[in-house]
């Protein structure tokens, strides 16, 4: 009697360098994306804040104070990968490194607004 089972994960493959460098690709995939998404968190909410109803401002800084979060976040998931790859460039380190300052200070002057 022949049973067939199926796998639930991928078969390993015989070279580990093939599996580094897909792992490679997706994290440097992974740093794009999140910065990506964080840039433009970071522009939503500052057109958020600049024309925010003042009848609602309330709900509007609960938003803005949402989106710095969630832009925080993307930020420190995109410094994550930046940092845990092997073959980042000094060129990815300094884009990466400037972008999330920006993405600091622009969080930071976004908290300024919404406390005074």
């Amino acid at each position: 009697m022949h049973t067939h089972t199926t796998a639930l994960l991928p078969p390993l493959e015989a070279d580990p360098a093939s599996t580094t460098a897909r792992y490679e690709r997706i994290r440097g995939t992974l740093t794009v994306l999140t910065f990506s998404a964080s840039t433009t968190i970071l522009a939503v909410v500052c057109v958020l804040a600049a024309t925010g109803r003042h009848k609602q401002a309330y709900e509007v800084d609960a938003g803005i104070l949402f989106g710095i979060v969630v832009n925080l976040v993307f930020a420190c998931v995109g410094l994550g990968c930046l940092v845990s790859g092997r073959s980042t460039s000094w060129v990815g380190w300094c884009g990466g490194l400037v972008l999330f300052a920006v993405i600091c200070v622009g969080n930071g002057g976004l908290c300024a607004w919404l406390v005074s």
